[in-house]
């Protein structure tokens, strides 16, 4: 290939095009259970919905394809995307760093829009094919840029990465918040693609990245390009993985992003071109992209088994015949309500289709469990699997498959709790909430200056939100259960954090004596609202009795449970879930042919 074809084939994927003096859409086959959205020709960028239910997308600031949108700008539809407001520009100084519709956009679940996009401004490719290298001057860098006030105001623009990035194609907040981008980079030596991703634990204010995934190959589109990334049921990320060689690799990563450690070839035949992963409300996860069978002409879609490993078969909703239809972007308006749009090629109106998920799933939807709770609950470095985990992964082997969202928040009270039970709870229509809170309400600040003499939330607010959320939870349909929370233990350090009276250092239960009077809240709470309750209180202590055994066992510093510990929380509490979880049933409306080839 010459550099002229080279520099056509890195720029195009990068790039939105409008509708604007093309064939018409209807040109194109449709599966009848398909609807194509109204959309106007202004629609480049991907879309978020903004807490008043309004659209956002953004465009611009590609100005090797058009001149006069030097700068990104977003646009907002309050009308379904039929039409959208002037542009209002993102950033307009000087550059490098300027934003541009080639990105990636998320609005978090604290509000906040997160933009990480290519800076094409600073745009440079070229490959040398006699040598199988990339020139010496190559550059796409990748930006990032927030705004706390749906697109009001910008802050915190940065270069997050350096060198040669293809496509981007996707980015999630996971349950624990997290927000993850797949970056490409160029790797020399010989010339070819690697993938890694950057993370971002507050809202995309400051990032870090993994370990590359370099999966080997050569030449200017050769090894690993273009990933997309989803969270599975169990807490792990995997991220699909562009290749030349006939299907997607698939890789892993069991700490939420930050190292990628199994990569392997995945069961999805694919072109060379990427697919696009989202989890659904539902707990689903699909996928749309072009399989192998009639390349970039044919955009399909697919669910991911309950196994976790294995797809459903790909259903075809669009094909356009000598033409392509890829680089798929699908955004959920509404739960079920998916809508499927295209980023390429240009020359052709964009696809952009709205379907009913019920429609074209043939598995069940997994069981929604929440973890509602505090450190025990969040994930931990220093634990390998935490409770949430352990029970995603127990209950197929019992007919259930679920998806368990944690939403631990170190530190977490009731009342912290209550602040966010509509974003890390009720948004998730779970059907069955554990609730495990009470270590950080019981607690006395005795290490403040002057020491504080009560616990930090009283007994009386603590009794009052637990019912709240009882009462709330029952009232949607979703089944609730209570655990206390686990005994503390003495250790050197938290004797001299907090042994001062009212507690007792030499009661090795003396730390816990403020915690027991919490758990008989709890205890009387659960035989108020008439809801399930596991006494992690009580079995720990239970644990302790037994000759050889001790609750130290358990613990990971005194007050966390370590893994031994965890594994005892699940053993306890898949029986219980078994109990109120529905095993699996098609959740699926058959309405006409199932379409496709």
């Amino acid at each position: 290939m010459n550099r002229t074809n080279s520099l056509t084939v890195a720029i195009v994927p990068f790039v939105f095009f409008s509708a604007a003096a093309s064939p018409a859409q209807d040109e194109r086959w449709i599966e009848p259970r398909c609807e194509v959205l109204p959309m106007t020709k202004e629609l480049q960028g991907q879309i978020v919905q903004l807490g008043d239910g309004s659209l956002l997308t953004v465009e611009g600031g590609n100005p090797i394809f058009d001149k006069e949108k030097r700068f990104g700008a977003i646009r907002i539809s309050k009308d379904e995307g039929e039409s959208w407001s002037e542009p209002q520009t993102i950033y307009d100084g000087p550059g490098p760093g300027i934003p541009s519709d080639a990105g990636v956009l998320v609005r978090t679940r604290n509000g906040a829009l997160v933009l990480v996009y290519m800076d094409l401004s600073t745009y440079k490719w070229g490959w040398d094919d006699a040598k199988g290298e990339p020139h010496d001057d190559v550059r796409l860098d990748v930006w990032s840029i927030r705004s706390l006030d749906d697109g009001k105001t910008w802050e915190d623009r940065q270069k997050i990465f350096d060198g040669y990035c293809g496509a981007l194609i996707n980015m999630v907040q996971t349950t624990s918040g997290r927000l993850v981008v797949p970056v490409q980079r160029l790797l020399r030596g010989p010339g070819r693609h690697a993938m890694c991703a950057y993370i971002s634990d507050d809202d995309g204010k400051t990032w870090k990245h993994s370990n590359i995934i370099d999966l080997g190959g050569a030449g200017h589109h050769g090894g690993a390009m273009e990933g997309t990334v989803a969270e599975l049921h169990d807490g792990r990320l995997l991220m699909l993985i562009r290749t030349v060689w006939g299907r997607f690799w698939e890789a892993y990563s069991e700490d939420q992003g930050l190292s990628w450690r199994t990569i392997q070839p995945s069961s999805v035949p694919a072109c060379s071109a990427p697919g696009y992963l989202i989890r659904l409300v539902s707990g689903r996860l699909a996928l749309a992209w072009n399989p192998d069978k009639m390349g970039r002409q044919e955009l399909s879609l697919a669910f991911l088994k309950n196994d976790g490993r294995t797809w459903t078969d790909p259903i075809a909703i669009a094909r356009d015949e000598g033409q392509q239809i890829s680089y798929p972007h699908v955004f959920e308006r509404r739960p079920g309500e998916l809508w499927v749009m295209n980023r390429w090629p240009p020359g052709r109106p964009p696809l952009r289709l709205r379907l009913r998920e019920t429609d074209f799933a043939t598995i069940p939807a997994p069981v929604k469990i929440v973890a509602f709770g505090d450190s025990t609950t969040a994930f931990r470095g220093s634990i390998k699997k935490v409770y949430s985990q352990r029970v995603a992964e127990a209950l197929p082997a019992h007919g259930i498959s679920a998806w368990v969202v944690n939403s631990g928040v170190g530190s977490s009270t009731t009342r912290e709790a209550r602040s966010r039970f509509e974003r890390d709870v009720l948004a998730h229509h779970p059907k069955v909430v554990i609730i495990m809170l009470g270590a950080n309400d019981s607690a006395i600040d005795v290490w403040k200056n002057p020491p504080a003499t009560q616990s930090r939330v009283s007994r009386e607010e603590y009794a009052e939100n637990l019912s709240y959320f009882c009462k709330t939870l029952k009232t949607q349909g979703a089944k609730v259960i209570l655990m206390t929370p686990t005994p503390f233990r003495w250790t050197p350090k938290l004797k001299e954090l907090y042994g001062k009276p009212p507690y007792d250092v030499n009661d090795p239960n003396g730390f816990s004596a403020p915690l027991a009077e919490y758990c008989e809240i709890m205890r009387k709470i659960a035989r108020e609202e008439e809801v399930t309750i596991i006494d992690l209180f009580q079995a720990f202590q239970d644990y302790d009795r037994v000759d050889g055994q001790s609750v130290e066992d358990l613990l990971l510093d005194g007050m966390h449970p370590n893994d031994l510990g965890h594994e005892l929380v699940t053993e306890l509490l898949v029986p219980e879930i078994l109990k109120l979880a529905p095993k699996d049933t098609p959740e699926i409306r058959r309405s006409g042919k199932r379409g496709g080839s």
